[in-house]
């Protein structure tokens, strides 16, 4: 028997919950509320998934937050546990997008993130783009097209933010901790810059944008930009 539950997550989880509930035995969700009636699932809640009986879980692409935090659909956030953790059986799999630190933490059970997969990654990256332009015109009082754009990381997300900015005539450096990916994004024809030269620049930046999962701005950091600036 194939049990599985997905907790939380956004909507492209709903395709996924359709999909997914015509392979599986059981299949429990927890934070979707505006699944059609029609799909067969079992709408739960933490506290009554019963977590011995998984093959596995699935949670939100962002991961888990270092709290045992969880995202769901209608904007609240559920919590989970090490408790919940230990109560499933360890050939049970997480799967996720981003390995979290509460994720790394597990032990004795499998953490599989889908964005290790290449081909996935890359396809992510395109609304994640697309998400950053969308926010850029949203939040700013001026054009893209001229504006000085700081793209920080330049991996499989911050190689396409970085195109689609300089695609709409956004003048556009890269930051990067690491010296090959610096190589990459000079030879796209990028400008670029090594963190340690980063803080100093800060202040010229319209946009600067941040995909490496790390807490990188901090206060220090944070009292350098410009105000009425996007970040």
């Amino acid at each position: 028997m194939l049990h599985v539950a997905i907790l939380g997550g956004d909507r492209r989880f709903l395709a996924l919950i359709e999909t997914l509930s015509a392979y599986v035995d059981t299949l429990y969700t927890v934070g979707f509320d505006e699944l059609a009636d029609n799909v067969n699932v079992v709408r739960s809640s933490l506290e009554n998934i019963p977590f011995e009986q998984l093959s596995a879980v699935i949670v939100p692409v962002q991961g888990i937050g270092d709290d045992g935090s969880i995202d769901v659909l209608n904007g609240r956030s559920e919590q989970l546990s090490t408790t919940h953790v230990e109560r499933t059986n360890k050939e049970c799999i997480w799967i996720t997008g981003v390995r979290t630190g509460f994720l790394q933490k597990i032990k004795d059970r499998k953490v599989m993130s889908f964005l290790d997969r290449e081909d996935v990654a890359i396809l992510n990256s395109i609304p994640t783009a697309e998400g950053c332009l969308q926010l850029a015109i949203e939040k700013t009082d001026h054009t893209i097209h001229g504006s000085q754009v700081c793209v920080f990381g330049y991996g499989r997300c911050g190689q396409t933010i970085a195109d689609v900015f300089k695609g709409v005539g956004a003048n556009v450096t890269v930051t990067t901790l690491v010296e090959k990916e610096e190589a990459r994004a000079a030879q796209r024809g990028f400008q670029t810059l090594l963190f340690a030269e980063f803080e100093q620049s800060l202040a010229s930046f319209d946009i600067v944008i941040n995909t490496i999962p790390a807490h990188v701005f901090t206060p220090n950091v944070l009292q350098q930009l410009k105000r009425q600036r996007f970040y």
